[in-house]
């Protein structure tokens, strides 16, 4: 009632519009709704509502049981933001293949799933402009980058860590969220905006609020969100966020776009992802600046808070075992000292050790319990035998098969050289199976087949040199070794580092 006085309150016409929305979009879901023959898992729970309830209390047993009764078959599940049919490894060439025919999207569904007509969650992961600038320009330039990322590094983390000349508590999420940012705004950005201050909390702001909006109106039926998203402040904050971003970009694109125009980057262009999207343009310069922004901040979403949740998680697993920080670094220390001190991309894909430590933390800490999203834009069949209805969300099963035992012995184990051992025993052309980039239906960390994340090798860069700058620098333990490493926070699906603790960190 009190939602009602208050749309009363701002207008008669207002109020019937919205009803009327509401109202037309609950008919056209019930009626038009059509269903897959996969089986439930969480009936016994009870209704779509007590099943998604449970589902934000317990995502990971609710998909921890569905892998053990149809590890090979599909089952439907009832998630915060939609019902989903989740798929075994088996049908992942299948999803592969449908999405290759444009009969599936993976943009449609983080769509849906992340409510991004409502929260300003960026459409553009279809962006073909944009995957094709990060494949063509970003990854082929990673070679040149890493000299400039590591400056960067090396300002941002003693701008921003500490002095620790004895052991001194450190909230290491909070640092690492500041020093990704500046990092990755300088390439995608560049040097005028990557170290402001202004700049540096939108980038970070940005994707809270994102998701701070989407999980508050998943807690609502999908029918009821066109009007109740008028009264999630989060949703109101990324708007004004988006507008702060659009500000802050007009100037620096109106002068690049009159350099280029007057010829005066001819020797020395900025290298960095905006003045690529300037360049894609060409002559036309169509480009609206509130699409560049919104560019930009699909950037900052897609990178800055996955890496330093990975970061995150790799400080919380070495404080908990110091051992390893030893480890890694008797391997770091031995690349600088074979290339005079000097980091370059060959180095860091000789940190072999680093890799696998990495990789094993990605498989116990994934960023979602599922992954792989795609909407099925016309109905197919999987060769399980499960029909696919147009419009279903289909999701891939990450917790099952990193704790699947026959893929991964000893699943429930942290062994930070598993992938080591395994590339060191596999033949030259299987090592790249055991990469930490790899994307396959054993590592789901990225996705899989062709909307496989097409950023994940400039992370995969900038992580390993931030974590070997920090290792070869500090030793690390935790403030209360009984209680363990900090355990994550679970959001239904989503997992992340628990953002409030510190370690303890010594400089070497």
């Amino acid at each position: 009632m009190e939602v009602l006085s208050s749309l009363a309150e701002r207008g008669g016409p207002l109020l019937y519009t919205s009803v009327a929305v509401v109202a037309l979009t609950w008919f056209l879901s019930t009626v038009f709704k059509s269903s897959t023959n996969a089986p439930w898992i969480g009936l016994e729970y009870g209704d779509a509502e007590n099943r998604r309830a449970q589902f934000a209390k317990d995502a990971s047993g609710l998909v921890r049981d569905g892998y053990t009764k149809f590890k090979n078959a599909a089952f439907k599940l009832s998630t915060q933001s939609a019902d989903v049919v989740v798929v075994s490894g088996a049908a992942l060439e299948e999803m592969k293949t449908e999405t290759d025919k444009e009969h599936s999207s993976s943009a449609k569904a983080l769509e849906i799933l992340f409510s991004a007509k409502y929260t300003g969650f960026p459409s553009s992961g279809d962006d073909l402009k944009t995957v094709n600038l990060i494949r063509t320009n970003l990854t082929p330039g990673l070679a040149r980058f890493v000299p400039v990322l590591f400056d960067t590094v090396d300002e941002a983390l003693v701008a921003d860590f500490p002095s620790c000349k004895e052991w001194t508590p450190v909230n290491v999420n909070q640092k690492l969220l500041r020093v990704i940012a500046k990092v990755s705004n300088r390439i995608f950005v560049g040097p005028e905006l990557c170290l402001n201050e202004d700049w540096i909390a939108i980038s970070i702001d940005f994707t809270l609020k994102v998701f701070a909006g989407a999980n508050a109106l998943g807690k609502w039926r999908p029918w009821l969100r066109p009007f109740m998203r008028y009264f999630i402040k989060e949703i109101d904050d990324t708007n004004n966020l988006k507008q702060r971003a659009e500000d802050f970009m007009v100037p620096i694109i109106k002068a690049r776009r009159a350099a280029m125009e007057k010829g005066e980057f001819d020797e020395n262009k900025p290298d960095d992802f905006l003045q690529w999207c300037l360049d894609q343009e060409g002559k036309t310069m169509n480009r609206k600046v509130e699409r560049q922004a919104e560019i930009q901040l699909a950037l900052s979403l897609g990178g800055i808070h996955t890496s330093s949740m990975m970061l995150t998680h790799s400080m919380y697993d070495l404080a908990a075992r110091p051992e390893l920080v030893a480890l890694l670094r008797e391997e770091l220390q031995g690349l600088l000292d074979a290339n005079n001190g000097k980091w370059n991309k060959t180095m860091l894909n000789d940190a072999w050790k680093l890799d696998s430590f990495m990789r094993e933390v990605m498989r116990l800490n994934p960023s979602s319990f599922l992954g792989v999203q795609r909407l099925a834009l016309h109905p197919f069949n999987l060769s399980d035998g499960t029909h696919i209805p147009a419009g279903t969300i289909l999701q891939a099963n990450l917790h099952g098969v990193y704790r699947d035992a026959a893929i991964y012995p000893d699943p429930d184990a942290f062994d930070p050289l598993r992938s080591y051992k395994q590339r060191k025993a596999a033949s030259a052309n299987e090592q790249a199976k055991y990469l930490f980039t790899t994307s396959n239906k054993e590592s789901l960390g990225w996705g899989y087949g062709k909307h496989a994340c097409p950023g994940r090798w400039f992370a995969e860069n900038e992580i390993k040199l931030i974590l070997a700058t920090l290792v070869l620098k500090y030793d690390m333990k935790l403030v209360d070794e009984q209680a363990g490493r900090p355990a994550n926070w679970q959001f239904g699906a989503q997992i992340m580092p628990d953002p409030t603790k510190e370690i303890l960190l010594k400089e070497v």
